[in-house]
């Protein structure tokens, strides 16, 4: 069974705010890095997933890797829960 996975742009459009003020208040609350990376123990807690891919710098040609961050479909209800702790 395959699980629902949202993206930041789409989870922070249905919590009502916007990406950077998502990614804002959860580096706030120590959920995220700051490279908005979430902690291991939120994804090892099934709350959010990280995709890894790899780009090719323009310049110096170096293979970059790059982590997008996700959240499922337990860490959106996780999150507005902790974020309405927090208002």
């Amino acid at each position: 069974m395959s699980q629902q996975i949202f993206n930041f742009d789409e989870a922070a459009t249905q919590l009502g705010l916007g990406r950077n003020t998502l990614f804002k208040k959860l580096r706030e609350l120590n959920i995220l890095n700051k490279e908005n990376i979430p902690y291991r123990c939120y994804v090892d807690g099934g709350y959010f997933k990280t995709q890894q891919s790899y780009w090719v710098h323009p310049k110096t040609k170096e293979q970059r890797l790059a982590i997008k961050p996700l959240i499922t479909l337990r860490g959106m209800g996780w999150v507005d829960t902790k974020l309405s702790e927090q208002a």
